[in-house]
């Protein structure tokens, strides 16, 4: 700060001491205090603490000041547009004042620094008596939503203050980057202290979206290796809260009011989270679990469903969940079930298929549409494929480059597979695939010999 000019001017006229100071500390408007209190100078030299009973009345006032110079005191915020004021009166005597004032502030605008939000319409309302602060209206608009807090300070004890506090939000912005963003509805409570408090309620996720896309076949030159993916350094070491938070406790429910859409060109659906938090700052706990809704796998070639998907926080090890996923797809002639089960960051992946095939050939199977030994692989069905993908891939990155990304709710139902080496219509050159329903299916193919459309009703047998 800059040096401050203070400029006092004391009269003492029948027996009455009055006050009147003016302090200019820039940015802020000067100011202003005037306080009387009864005097007898005789009186107060023969007895000096006597001054400490008088009683006392004085007024302290802040003018509507520019918030805009603050940012240059707050390294973490970049710019801010608003104005403060404030008005406190003290009554009572030296001994024992008594405080009563509010804070007014107003602020249009705030830029936090590395901070990925808009923060707008900021509001503060606060009034204090004695030392009990209550604020009375303290919200602002975040990235669009709402974020309240209400309440009561008391500063009795300056080193722990008492709290009694609560924080409304309605769409406040959880979290938003390139690949996931989320808001949150909620209520929550803190009651206790500085050091220990307890903090309780209801969080609503609202609005939760999780973008993903999966490069299935990296393009490299023949005779080249895919280039390797970039290490992921897995860690099962608990996160925990700041240390000023150390032995807060929390009870909080996480809830969805509407499933997180997952959207992506490999995983659609929705996912309905019921968890709990619990614990202390330093050693948080979170138990429940979040479940798939109609989530689908889109493969290139084959489509999964799955029936049954939850990951499950437990007590013991709440960070490293545990996975129980079930997934069916029906491809060509074969029925697959795909599990997965066991720790997030070690599961276990099995496959069986009807009729049966080895678990190599079904993800042979799942990853190509042909498997391994089946007569469809013939004349390299399975290889054709993964050129026709690649093929396609490169169309869409040398001619479609504007074309937004596609992420449907719905996966494709229509299938392509391109033969070159095809010399019949038994073995089509081209052919497309549509699934009607689970039971039938429309196939349309184009070979040497002409034209063919077929409509088929599939009857499986167990």
């Amino acid at each position: 700060l800059e040096p401050a000019l203070v400029q006092v001017n004391a009269t003492l006229a029948q027996r009455v001491l009055t006050v009147d100071a003016v302090a200019t500390q820039k940015p802020l408007q000067p100011i202003t205090a005037h306080a009387e209190l009864p005097f007898d100078a005789a009186a107060t030299i023969a007895a000096p603490t006597s001054l400490l009973d008088v009683p006392l009345v004085a007024r302290l006032a802040l003018p509507n000041s520019n918030l805009a110079e603050l940012s240059r005191y707050f390294p973490d915020v970049t710019s801010i547009s608003g104005t403060a004021s404030a008005d406190v009166k003290l009554s009572g005597t030296l001994r024992k004042p008594e405080w009563k004032g509010a804070l007014i502030a107003d602020a249009s605008r705030m830029v936090l620094k590395g901070a990925d939000m808009d923060i707008r319409a900021m509001k503060v309302r606060a009034s204090f008596i004695g030392q009990r602060l209550t604020l009375d209206d303290m919200s602002a608009t975040v990235s669009g939503g709402q974020v309240r807090v209400g309440g009561t300070v008391d500063l009795t004890e300056l080193a722990d203050p008492k709290l009694n506090l609560r924080v409304d939000v309605k769409e406040a912005l959880v979290v938003r980057d390139d690949t996931m963003s989320m808001r949150a509805d909620g209520r929550l409570t803190c009651i206790g202290s500085l050091v220990k408090a307890d903090v309780a309620g209801r969080i609503e996720l609202v609005r939760g979206r999780v973008f993903r896309e999966i490069e299935f076949l990296p393009l490299s030159l023949p005779n080249q290796l895919p280039p390797a993916p970039t290490p992921v350094r897995l860690t099962t070491v608990a996160p925990t809260a700041p240390a000023m938070f150390a032995q807060w406790t929390f009870n909080v429910d996480i809830v969805t009011r509407d499933p997180i859409r997952l959207l992506g060109n490999v995983l659609n659906g929705g996912a309905v989270v019921n968890l709990h938090a619990s614990g202390t700052g330093a050693a948080p706990i979170l138990e429940g679990k979040v479940s798939q809704q109609d989530a689908r796998v889109r493969l290139p070639f084959s489509r999964l469903t799955l029936t049954r998907g939850d990951v499950i926080f437990t007590k013991e090890n709440p960070f490293n969940p545990q996975i129980d996923l079930q997934g069916e797809s029906v491809v060509g002639n074969y029925q697959v079930n795909v599990f997965a089960t066991g720790s997030a960051l070690k599961p276990t992946l099995r496959f069986t298929s009807s009729p049966p095939l080895s678990e190599p050939q079904i993800a042979t199977l799942l990853a190509t549409g042909t498997a391994e030994g089946d007569a469809q692989s013939a004349g390299g069905v399975a290889a054709n494929r993964a050129a026709f993908l690649v093929l396609s891939r490169v169309y869409r990155k040398l001619f479609d480059k504007a074309a937004p990304s596609r992420k449907d709710d719905e996966p494709g139902r229509a299938s392509f597979s391109f033969n070159p080496l095809g010399e019949s219509l038994s073995r089509p050159s081209v052919s497309a695939t549509y699934e009607i329903s689970p039971r039938w299916q429309a196939e349309a193919s184009l070979g040497e010999r002409g034209f063919r459309g077929l409509f088929r009703y599939l009857v499986r047998l167990r």
